[in-house]
């Protein structure tokens, strides 16, 4: 595997634009479609420097029993736990619920919160022929300022650097270890899906593992489908609070690599995890250890950028190292706090990749009304872009429409359309794909 370079915070120059995903190593730009995979494997160890940290690439064997088994009509639905790791020491329990049957399926994994969560349309998707997959990424580690301590994969694999969102990522990676060995699985459509920090840890399955052949992501703000440079809400940039770096690294610091924090407006403070730590672990009932974490939080850091200019990447790099796989997001307008407006411009971006691809039908982006939930119509939008992809021979005739475009390829097609001057100028970025 090739090595390469990563330059702290201080050491990056400040970009006045959404960094280039065509740009090498060493400056040279990426002419062809089958330069991809190369530059590929570079904004991936890009990522999991800045981002996410590394991920051990041998899980050992990986051996599923069906702790339980309930039949539905028409369906089954399964308890299997997972062993694997250093002396099987892990182990991961997921709901599977499958057509009655042992014909190869296309299966829909999602990183749910827990029993409270439910999928509205479990019904419809078993008769069309997709299996739901569905666990709790807290298995893998804690969500909380205890996570270093308490993760079962940080005690298996203590000389990674890994961090929360990867953790729970590597459960996706695991299932699929064990769908592969089932014969009602069809191993080409396998598909991820999660909201909020779920929704982040989708996105960052399946840039590492590509056997997600399709990933629809919901609700992932900052550190998923949103900018970490640009900030807006629906009425543009400069419009609402977002979650920044910051914020995000003062509450949250566990989820992300070390180096992540030094480009956000908290680069200086310490993170939650360190000044609040113990009244937050001593606390007798949730209602204290709230109390405790917001006795430390810095509001003043809600919306605030810091050294986000110096970044080398923003997270169309992440869409892109999806392509030319289907990738979906889905979002509301009136969640502000995900940043609308940054969402639509890393849509626009990483289109410039899909295209280059061969695939910008792939890229698509839905939004509706209302707050930050994972919502009936986020479901629906899922449930058609599953379809279109992965039995379109039978597909039904789609409820919503996501937004995939036949992108301008020229200057003058750009002028001449109908796309708002935001879509036409592209003002947060000046390079285009090769060959345009």
């Amino acid at each position: 595997m090739q090595s390469y370079s990563f330059l702290p915070c201080d050491k990056l120059p400040p970009l006045s634009e959404l960094p280039n995903p065509f740009s090498r190593p060493d400056g040279s730009l990426v002419q062809t479609p089958e330069e991809w995979e190369e530059q590929r494997a570079y904004l991936k160890a890009m990522l999991a420097h800045y981002l996410y940290g590394e991920m051990p690439s041998d899980p050992g064997p990986v051996t599923g029993s069906i702790l339980s088994s309930t039949e539905l009509t028409n369906a089954l639905s399964e308890k299997i736990v997972l062993k694997f790791g250093p002396e099987q020491a892990l182990s991961l329990e997921f709901e599977l619920i499958r057509p009655a049957d042992n014909e190869p399926h296309p299966v829909l994994i999602w990183n749910d919160f827990g029993e409270k969560d439910t999928c509205p349309i479990t019904e419809e998707l078993l008769q069309h022929g997709i299996i739901l997959v569905r666990f709790c990424k807290e298995q893998l580690g804690t969500d909380s300022y205890a996570f270093y301590e308490q993760s079962p994969c940080l005690k298996a694999y203590p000389g990674y650097r890994w961090r929360a969102i990867a953790v729970w990522a590597w459960g996706y990676s695991r299932i699929i270890d064990y769908l592969e060995t089932q014969p009602f699985v069809d191993t080409k459509k396998i598909a991820a899906t999660g909201y909020s920090r779920n929704g982040k840890v989708a996105l960052c399955a399946a840039i590492y593992d590509e056997r997600i052949t399709l990933c629809a992501p919901g609700g992932s703000g900052c550190g998923g489908s949103g900018s970490f440079r640009y900030l807006g809400g629906r009425l543009g940039e400069g419009d609402g609070t977002q979650e920044t770096i910051g914020s995000m690294s003062q509450m949250f610091a566990y989820w992300w690599a070390d180096e992540l924090r030094s480009f956000g407006s908290a680069y200086n403070r310490p993170p939650l995890e360190e000044s609040a730590l113990s009244a937050v672990l001593t606390a007798k009932t949730m209602e204290e250890a709230m109390k405790a974490l917001l006795t430390h939080i810095d509001i003043s850091l809600n919306g605030k950028l810091g050294r986000e200019n110096h970044l080398p990447f923003d997270m169309h790099f992440a869409r892109t190292l999806i392509a030319p796989r289907p990738l979906l997001t889905t979002d509301s307008l009136d969640d502000e706090w995900a940043n609308p407006y940054g969402i639509q411009l890393i849509w626009r971006a990483s289109s410039e990749v899909y295209r280059f691809l061969g695939a910008e039908n792939n890229n698509a982006m839905f939004f509706r009304e209302g707050g930050h939930q994972f919502s009936y119509l986020d479901w629906i939008a899922i449930a058609d872009f599953l379809y279109q992809h992965f039995c379109r021979e039978k597909a039904p005739q789609p409820r919503v429409l996501p937004v995939t475009l036949q992108l301008p390829k020229t200057e003058a097609e750009r002028q001449n359309t109908m796309f708002p001057q935001w879509f036409r100028k592209t003002p947060h970025f000046s390079w285009r794909a090769p060959k345009d």
